[in-house]
C-alpha cells in the first residue's frame, strides 16, 4: 500500500503544476500527516493544500482538518487548505475495477 501511495504521489506531481507533493499518513506509516505538514511549512511555500486520499468523509477527514487547523495556528502566515476527499466518482470506481482486473489477471483468474 505504501508503494502504491508513493506511485500515486509521483503521478500527481507529474500532472499537477505544484511546487511539491509530500505524502503524510494518518496511521502507523511515516511520515505522519503532522510531520509532513511541519516539513512543508519550513519550505518556501505560501499555500499548502492537503488532499485527503480517502473515499468518503468521516472521522479520518476530520482528523485531516484538525491538523490543518493546528498548522494554521502555528503558521498563520501560510495559507492552509483541505481539499475534499476523493468521494464516490466514476473515475475512482473505474480505477478500482482496473486494479481488480489486473490482480485477477496476475493470479490467473
Amino acid at each position: 500500500a505504501l508503494a502504491r501511495m508513493a506511485e500515486f504521489a509521483e503521478l500527481r506531481r507529474r500532472r499537477t503544476p505544484v511546487g511539491r507533493v509530500q505524502v503524510g499518513y494518518l496511521g502507523m506509516a511515516r511520515p505522519s500527516l503532522a510531520e509532513a505538514a511541519t516539513q512543508l511549512a519550513r519550505g518556501p511555500y505560501h499555500r499548502i493544500v492537503i488532499q485527503p486520499h480517502l473515499l468518503f468523509a468521516g472521522r479520518l477527514v476530520e482528523r485531516v482538518r484538525q491538523e490543518a487547523d493546528r498548522m494554521r495556528r502555528l503558521r498563520p502566515e501560510l495559507e492552509w487548505a483541505v481539499a475534499q476527499p476523493l468521494g464516490p466518482d466514476r473515475l475512482v470506481a473505474e480505477a478500482m475495477a482496473d486494479l481488480c482486473r489486473r490482480a485477477l489477471g496476475a493470479a490467473g483468474g
